[in-house]
C-alpha cells in the first residue's frame, strides 16, 4: 500500500523549504519587524496616554503655507495604523532573499526613518497635552 508521501512531493512542514537562503537578510528583516511591531506599541500607548489626559475635543493648530489649521487629537492613531501596514507588507519579505544593496539601505534608510516616526509621535503627544491642559 503506498503512502500519500510516496508520489515525490516535499513534506509541506519542512523548513528548509520555506526558510530564506539568505541568513543575514533573514535576521535583519526579523529585526526590523521586530522593531516595528515595538514601535508600534510604544505608539499606541502614547496615544492611549494622551486619550486619557486630555479631552477628545482637544485640537492642535498647524500652519503650513500660512494656512493655519487645527489638528484633532485622533491623529496620533495615524501612525501606529501607518506602521501596521508596514509590518503587514513585510511579512511576505521575510521569506524572500535579501540583497546586500537592498540590505544595507534597509539598515540605513529604515532606522531613521522609524525613529523619526517615534520622535514626530512624542511631539504630537506634547502638543496635544499642552493645548489640553490650556483648555482647563
Amino acid at each position: 500500500m503506498a503512502s500519500a508521501r510516496d508520489d515525490g512531493d516535499r513534506n509541506p512542514t519542512d523548513k528548509s523549504e520555506w526558510l530564506p537562503r539568505d541568513p543575514k537578510g533573514h535576521r535583519l528583516i526579523r529585526v526590523t519587524r521586530n522593531l516595528i511591531l515595538f514601535c508600534i506599541l510604544l505608539d499606541v500607548v502614547v496615544a492611549i496616554y494622551t486619550f486619557t489626559q486630555v479631552p477628545l475635543d482637544t485640537t492642535t493648530r498647524y500652519t503650513r503655507y500660512s494656512k493655519e489649521y487645527e489638528i484633532p487629537i485622533f491623529v496620533l492613531f495615524g501612525m501606529p495604523t501607518v506602521l501596521a501596514l508596514l509590518w503587514l507588507r513585510s511579512r511576505r519579505a521575510a521569506y524572500d532573499p535579501l540583497p546586500p544593496n537592498e540590505r544595507k539601505i534597509l539598515f540605513a534608510l529604515g532606522i531613521p526613518m522609524l525613529s523619526f516616526m517615534m520622535v514626530s509621535q512624542f511631539v504630537a503627544m506634547r502638543d496635544f497635552l499642552e493645548a489640553g491642559s490650556s483648555l482647563g
